[in-house]
């Protein structure tokens, strides 16, 4: 259906494929109109005539249509609220195209929001907070798991762009304290839309990949008695704890390989720890000295000690400095608590509800801006 390029646009909000809700996004000169041509409200009164911000129930597609919430952001921003299931969406976007909407994907979507945020009539702070609206719906479409979802949904109602405008506004003896404390957050921040990188290494048949399988709940990589099974370098992204993270499992290290292409496995292992956000290094109660193997490791990476094979053991383990976890892939033994640790090596604080965090290099480096201007405004 032809229509003006620039009269609404139509864009799914949520992630694609199946979930407990789905959010379609409509936005132009003529975006209520496009929704109101398929959406009835209950109790009578016209979405056109209700104040912004108000959260709308009603049905889509007639009397007998799909029960469903539209938010009224604003005359010309709405948010379609319905199941998660894909035909649902589907037949929503299809309804605002034959109404004359152009369908976006999420990129392009945020693309036109961050710019319109910048070119739009307002204020400097009214155009930031445009800007950050963008970013925050473009990451929420990304983010996996809870926590990256809550943290950002925050940013996105206005927690990050009302502590800029403080920070924008302060006297410039609170910039350093305010900055400093948006900047604590940064590295959460930017594995909002990243996983977490957890390198699984330690020797030869250590039960890294049996490790790997347990904490992923799935077979996903092969698993062998034969030292040197793993040759290459196997990566599982999974959300644990509530965090999308990547479970990468290497080959066993050891200091004399047997042939060229266990040489090239251990390469890749250790190149994978240098790009670690931590490195579970994997020993077995089995084999009586693992230390060589740790030698080869990428010394800055952080690391949390496993021993592994618990189950072979018949007498306590003996006590070490620092003490590892001690695990049984096979029984399950001390799963839990080393998906505990992960999480906590990796995330040792969480922020308060609320709590603002930049989750971009843009929005940092606007911070880091602020901070050292001591000129108001």
């Amino acid at each position: 259906m032809p229509h003006d390029l620039r009269s609404a646009s139509a864009c799914l909000l949520t992630p694609p494929g199946r979930s407990a809700l789905a959010v379609v996004g409509v936005r132009g000169p003529r975006a209520m109109s496009a929704v109101a041509a398929s959406f009835q409200p209950r109790g009578g009164c016209p979405l056109d005539a209700r104040p912004d911000r108000a959260v709308v129930f009603g049905r889509w597609g007639g009397l007998q249509g799909e029960e469903l919430v539209v938010v009224r952001r604003a005359a010309d921003d709405l948010e379609v609220h319905c199941h998660g299931g894909v035909a649902a969406a589907a037949a929503i976007l299809r309804d605002l195209v034959h109404a004359g909407c152009r369908q976006l994907d999420i990129s392009a979507w945020a693309s036109d929001a961050s710019r319109n945020g910048v070119d739009a009539a307002g204020d400097e702070s009214t155009r930031e907070r445009r800007q950050i609206v963008a970013e925050a719906q473009l990451a929420l479409a990304f983010a996996r798991g809870p926590h990256a979802a809550r943290l950002l949904a925050h940013q996105l109602s206005g927690s990050l762009a009302a502590a800029i405008d403080t920070l924008r506004a302060a006297e410039s003896r609170q910039r350093e304290a305010i900055a400093e404390r948006l900047l604590s957050w940064q590295g959460l921040g930017l594995r909002l839309t990243q996983p977490w990188r957890v390198v699984v290494a330690g020797p030869p048949n250590a039960g890294k990949s049996s490790l790997v399988n347990a904490l992923a709940g799935f077979a996903r990589s092969i698993v062998s008695p034969t030292a040197g099974t793993t040759r290459d370098v196997l990566e599982t992204r999974l959300v644990l704890g509530g965090w999308d993270l990547v479970l990468i499992d290497t080959a066993g290290l050891r200091l004399e390989a047997g042939d060229s292409i266990e040489e090239a496995g251990i390469a890749k292992a250790v190149a994978a720890t240098s790009q670690a956000d931590l490195v579970v290094v994997v020993t077995a109660s089995d084999q009586p000295d693992t230390t060589a193997a740790g030698t080869l490791l990428c010394p800055h990476a952080p690391r949390l000690l496993v021993t592994n094979k618990t189950d072979l053991l018949t007498i306590p383990p003996a006590a070490a400095t620092p003490p590892p976890l001690h695990t049984s892939a096979l029984t399950g033994a001390g799963i839990e608590d080393l998906a505990i640790r992960i999480i906590h090596t990796l995330i040792p604080q969480t922020p308060p509800p609320g709590e603002a965090i930049p989750f971009t290099p843009r929005q940092i480096d606007l911070i880091k801006h602020l901070r050292g201007n001591t000129a108001h405004g």
